[in-house]
């Protein structure tokens, strides 16, 4: 998870809360929404965290109440409808993970989303989860490349190809319907039990060079020839989606309703809008939409801080279009409170906790 502090508490000693003044985070203030986690040399253990209104929560030591964790809705929050209540959860035990299993356990009821045997139940089911995948993702070989023609005189290692729309392959170069067919070719020579593949930023429609956001969620029309449908490739798809453009076509040319936070980016507000980008693909073998870029869309669209039902709102729409198409959401770039969230939401089975292909943060993030 972005940007989670660990402060180390001595007995008998004040404690000093990180702040936007000597945060390493740019952007440290909406990052409220983890839950708070005490333990002494004993692993005695406290756990305190909100159990809904997850994106406009605040708890953290009060220096006007005398140290005391103060809880409550955030600053940002530009109205309280009459009659809201936002509720918090301590559990104490011994042992931080057991403690923090019990703290999930009760949200988890709270949240009445799904229970843990419930989640488990559906990770059980999840090809994306329980079977090797082939990802081209940021790290990956293929990830804005194709591969390389065997009598090619290209004289370079790689057919880069650039993040906006332009046309493919490079000379010398594969399209990636060619290369992911030779991809699939190569695992089954070498008896690798590929059982999907991930298609990374690369495949749909960006605005420009200038603005990388989603245009259209659909493919490349350089990308694949034959469309990108199961009639060539036979394969489940973990699909990826980013944030999307403040100039994308959904918003401008189809009728569909988004909230703009004036920074490029926008974020869909219509009941109509998840089933029909699903729907599109649903039927060309997505078994997971991945959104990833949670926390660029977060910080990029104010609303989603100051209103109270905003956020929950624009995930909730997301999770219904996903069961409605009996497929998974995989979180990526996500919060604190978006994983809280998920708590809620019965297809969120998973989320990257780490960087692309490294571990963005040392041991002590992970310990004890």
């Amino acid at each position: 998870l972005q940007d989670t502090e660990v402060v180390d508490w001595q007995a008998g000693r004040k404690l000093v809360v990180p702040t936007c003044g000597n945060s390493k985070s740019e952007s440290c203030g909406p990052y409220t929404g983890s839950p708070v986690v005490a333990y002494n040399s004993k692993i005695d253990t406290v756990v305190l965290g909100p159990l809904d209104h997850f994106f406009v929560t605040n708890r953290r030591p009060s220096q006007e109440l005398g140290g005391a964790v103060a809880c409550g809705f955030s600053g940002t929050v530009d109205e309280l409808p009459a009659g809201s209540a936002h509720e918090f959860l301590i559990t104490a035990g011994n042992g931080v993970s057991d403690t923090m299993q019990k703290w999930g356990d009760a949200l988890l009821s709270a949240t009445a989303g799904k229970t843990r045997g419930g989640a488990e139940a559906m990770q059980a089911a999840d090809i994306g989860i329980t079977h090797l995948g082939y990802y081209t993702d940021n790290g990956g070989f293929y990830y804005y490349n194709t591969e390389i023609m065997p009598d090619s005189s290209r004289g370079e290692e790689s057919c880069n190809v650039s993040k906006w729309d332009n046309d493919t392959p490079n000379k010398g170069c594969y399209d990636w319907q060619t290369t992911l067919q030779h991809l699939k070719k190569y695992f089954s020579a070498a008896t690798l039990p590929i059982r999907y593949f991930q298609l990374d930023s690369w495949w749909y429609q960006k605005v420009s060079k200038l603005d990388q956001g989603c245009d259209l969620w659909e493919p490349r029309l350089d990308a694949f020839p034959s469309g990108l449908n199961s009639s060539w490739l036979r394969e489940p798809l973990v699909l990826h989606s980013r944030w999307f453009s403040g100039k994308n076509r959904y918003y401008h040319k189809m009728g569909f309703s988004f909230i703009d936070g004036g920074k490029g980016v926008v974020v869909p507000d219509d009941d109509r809008f998840f089933p029909y980008i699903m729907g599109r693909v649903r039927s060309w073998g997505m078994i997971t939409y991945e959104q990833d870029f949670l926390t660029k869309t977060f910080l990029s669209v104010p609303q989603l801080q100051s209103n109270i039902s905003l956020a929950h709102r624009w995930l909730s729409r997301m999770n219904k279009a996903a069961q409605k198409m009996n497929v998974s959401i995989q979180y990526c770039m996500a919060q604190p409170q978006h994983i809280l969230q998920s708590s809620a939401f019965s297809n969120v089975l998973y989320g990257r906790a780490s960087q692309d292909y490294q571990a963005s943060k040392g041991h002590i993030r992970y310990t004890p």
